[in-house]
């Protein structure tokens, strides 16, 4: 069976092409590839904290360094808890308020939880649970709970400097501090100080087991809120790595499209939360307000359930917060597996629930009415007929095919109706409803809107298939009351067609009913 395909240049010429691009961009330092199956109800994971034999002489070596206030042991035992595993509690009510406290001790403004992000994307369908398997240590300085962090025998430059391998990060931590994994399903290796980018890349390893990630964003992050040298680390790229996890691939795309479905989905760069454009926009959440997992992801995983459309007015669910996703299959012989066929996924985006909280989403625009309806192409050739390199491709409703290329390129123009009013997917729309082949496929989505986050539209299948051989049997001397035979028709009765006749001299024309 055909798996996801994905077009890769090695490694190092990847990691210089984003550095063109965007030096802050993240990359994985694993390209995974394939649909998962479905997700299991929960998962107990472990973590360790590692720090490295030069800790005493780096800062960046140094577990729980706090770099913006200079202070050792200020990252707490409490701080990993509920930035990993906390429950609705690990958000800043309003984060324009620099005063609105839960925050980061940096400062930051907080979106909720991994734990919540992915209670929020399966629909509370998936438990996440874990904990911190370091010893602790109490603090009479801060009065707080710090960790003892695992220090391993080589520097952290000495680290970095070998391949990318989690499963050796892991190993070599178990053998220096002789820590129980037993009872834990996936294990997350946090390494002090700041992320690097060759060994100590955030990265899975291939078993799916335990992700390696850093304690810290690197200096020159400049992601929304996340703009200070050197903060604690957003949830996003963890909410992204755990993905991996549940055998998730990355959808960033191949060589010229590396950001591949962009913003719209997490395993693309969604981990940076959206940014309209602006990295450097401080309103928006960055690393730490992720977006959500994409249609696909989530009907992989069990998450989702998916409605077929029926002629006539449809109301699309909202995404968010609605564990149903309207798909149109195109050419699909096996609806329950959705790495197979072609077919389109339905997504109603939005920044809000219906109660007015916000999202996952919610950093897609300011106003929490805005919002619209994504459109995902999926199509399993091989190659991919995508010019991203995926199988997955955004239908880009302002037709600019943009979304991949650069930072901030997953924004509000991609969506239906959107900024450029764009209310028709059609055969003769641009873009249009056609095949990755050209052909029509049949669906027209006509007058779409959006009114205060609710989408809706006009679902019409178009006109069936001209008939064949028309001829009129036996028709009486005046035309009148004729019997119409054809061959070939597909339909079962006269009523799908719209059939005119014709009468001398004048030749007005009636329809037949």
């Amino acid at each position: 069976m055909k798996r996801f395909i994905v077009r890769y240049l090695p490694l190092g010429v990847l990691i210089a092409m984003a550095s063109q691009l965007f030096a802050d961009d993240d990359l994985c330092g694993n390209n995974f590839t394939g649909a998962p199956s479905a997700a299991p109800p929960s998962l107990h994971v472990g973590v360790i904290l590692v720090q490295f034999s030069d800790w005493q002489g780096n800062v960046d070596s140094r577990g729980s360094h706090c770099q913006r206030h200079g202070e050792v042991n200020h990252y707490t035992v409490q701080e990993f808890n509920r930035h990993l595993f906390s429950q609705n509690i690990y958000r800043t009510p309003d984060p324009d308020d620099l005063n609105s406290e839960p925050r980061t001790h940096d400062r930051e403004a907080i979106f909720g939880s991994m734990r919540d992000f992915y209670d929020e994307n399966s629909y509370g369908k998936f438990l996440l649970t874990g904990e911190i398997l370091n010893d602790s240590t109490f603090n009479e300085i801060t009065e707080k709970w710090v960790p003892v962090w695992v220090t391993l025998n080589q520097t952290k430059g000495a680290w970095d400097s070998l391949g990318i391998n989690p499963t050796r990060l892991l190993d070599s931590t178990l053998a220096v501090s002789g820590i129980d994994t037993t009872g834990f399903e996936k294990m997350i290796l946090i390494y002090a100080g700041e992320e690097r980018r060759d060994g100590l890349n955030p990265a899975t390893s291939g078993n799916r087991f335990v992700y390696q990630i850093g304690e810290k964003k690197k200096g020159s992050s400049t992601r929304g809120r996340t703009n200070t040298p050197g903060t604690f680390y957003g949830i996003g790229t963890h909410c992204h790595e755990f993905g991996h996890l549940l055998f998730l691939p990355d959808l960033k795309g191949g060589s010229t499209q590396i950001r591949g479905l962009s913003e719209w989905d997490l395993m693309a760069v969604g981990n940076q939360g959206f940014m309209d454009g602006d990295p450097f926009n401080e309103t928006i959440g960055g690393y730490h307000a992720p977006t959500h997992l994409g249609g696909w992801s989530k009907l992989c995983l069990g998450w989702a359930n998916y409605e077929e459309f029926t002629e006539g007015n449809l109301t699309f669910p909202h995404f968010e917060e609605d564990d149903q996703i309207c798909v149109y299959f195109i050419n699909d012989s096996d609806p329950s597996n959705w790495d197979e066929g072609e077919y389109f996924i339905f997504e109603n985006r939005r920044p809000t629930f219906s109660d007015g909280a916000r999202t996952f989403d919610g950093d897609m625009h300011r106003d929490a009415t805005v919002g619209g309806l994504l459109i995902v192409h999926h199509n399993d050739a091989s190659p991919s007929q995508f010019s991203n390199g995926l199988d997955l491709k955004v239908i880009e409703a302002d037709n600019n095919n943009s979304v991949g290329e650069s930072v901030g390129a997953g924004n509000m123009a991609d969506i239906y109706p959107g900024v450029n009013d764009n209310t028709e997917f059609s055969e003769s729309s641009t873009p249009s409803s056609n095949d990755v082949d050209g052909n029509p496929t049949g669906l027209a989505l006509l007058n779409i809107t959006n009114n205060n986050g609710v989408v809706s539209t006009i679902v019409d299948f178009g006109p069936p298939a001209a008939p064949q051989n028309l001829v009129i049997a036996n028709p009486s001397e005046d035309g009148a009351n004729p019997i119409l035979q054809w061959d070939a028709n597909t339909e079962p009765d006269l009523n799908h067609y719209l059939v005119w006749r014709g009468t001398t001299p004048n030749w007005k024309t009636t329809p037949i009913t």
